[in-house]
């Protein structure tokens, strides 16, 4: 029986995307996280405060993640009940799914 005979309407497409970054390390991620770093993105994740995961993933991952991160936040639409920090979670090594938009220090 299809979806719409049981309830009578048929239910708001949801859409969710898990991000995973190509790699982290690298030139890229030593001149992030070392005082030699002087984009602003750098400097931000120098700040208590720190830098939004997925725009280090974007900055680490270059076009790779980058393309990725910007589809999901155009596209993305979760189920009701999701908090919007949780629309995009990155996948971390060791410690699992992380929404995009939580902050990370250096």
């Amino acid at each position: 029986m299809a979806r719409e005979d049981l309830a009578g309407a048929t239910a708001p497409r949801t859409t969710l995307f898990l991000l995973s970054p190509a790699r982290c390390g690298g030139e890229r991620g030593v001149l992030l996280a070392s005082e030699r770093g002087k984009s602003e993105l750098a400097q931000q994740l120098r700040t208590p405060e720190g830098a939004p995961l997925g725009d280090v993933f974007a900055f680490l991952s270059a076009l790779y993640f980058r393309g990725k991160l910007t589809y999901a936040r155009a596209f993305a639409r979760p189920p009701r009940g999701v908090p919007v920090t949780a629309k995009k979670p990155v996948v971390v090594a060791l410690a699992g799914t992380i929404p995009e938009a939580s902050a990370m220090e250096a």
